[in-house]
């Protein structure tokens, strides 16, 4: 890819976020979250292959359906919830995913939405509704819609070639190993319990212009060296 390229990906990635595709954590950090001893775990929706779960489309599929408790992380507030609804969700397919909106109506008629964001193939994520509903314990059927997607353009990258990027207690150091100076960027990540990532939430942070060699440590509000991971990086060539 070349100057120009990453340039454009870079202002695209800008307007992306402006519109919201890829929401941005501004709350204050409150700790990672933890199970609560109230917490229900989701029940399965296929007891025999966890992998089939219910069909949304593009790839995606629906493994569990149930209540959850802890941090309500899906717009950076981090307050502590009980009860809400929440669900699973595997990319089983070949492209990664950008945005995904999509609604579940319990067998009782009621309608619950959802919203991730950058979920790459093979991974999969739990998504808290993000209006806040409670679980009414209807999960014995449902149905559900996928009402927008977008793919990535380009397949997500931490731009190896250009930023050396490590993750240490509560911050991310970038370093610039390319040779030429960098304007700026963002590095994304997600939190994640186990082999789970946590929330439809897509955090970032921001790094300013490093000539090459040079780095710079960021703190963050919500990464943590354990149970974060680093997803994709943008930058703009100087």
């Amino acid at each position: 890819m070349n100057k120009t390229t990453k340039a454009v990906l870079f202002s695209v990635l800008g307007v992306l976020l402006t519109a919201g595709l890829i929401v941005v954590s501004l709350g204050i950090d409150l700790g990672w979250f933890q199970r609560t001893p109230d917490e229900t775990e989701p029940p399965e929706i296929t007891p025999d292959d966890p992998d089939d779960g219910y069909d949304l489309g593009r790839g995606l599929r629906i493994l569990r359906f149930g209540s959850y408790a802890g941090m309500f992380v899906e717009d950076g507030s981090d307050e502590i919830v009980s009860g809400l609804v929440a669900v699973t969700v595997r990319n089983t397919g070949d492209e990664s995913v950008q945005l995904a909106r999509f609604t579940v109506r319990d067998a009782d008629g009621e309608m619950y939405s959802f919203e991730l964001t950058t979920l790459l193939p093979g991974e999969k994520v739990m998504v808290l509704e993000k209006d806040r509903k409670s679980y009414k314990g209807s999960t014995e059927s449902f149905s559900a819609e996928l009402t927008a997607y977008a793919a990535f353009a380009e397949e997500p990258t931490l731009c190896p070639e250009v930023l050396e990027l490590t993750g240490k207690d509560n911050a991310v150091t970038v370093k610039n190993i390319s040779g030429k100076p960098v304007s700026g960027g963002y590095v994304y990540y997600k939190n994640k319990q186990g082999e789970t990532l946590i929330g439809g939430i897509t955090y970032r942070v921001s790094f300013g212009a490093l000539q090459p060699g040079a780095s710079v440590t960021v703190p963050t509000s919500h990464f943590s060296e354990k149970n974060s991971v680093l997803v994709f990086a943008a930058y703009a060539e100087q």
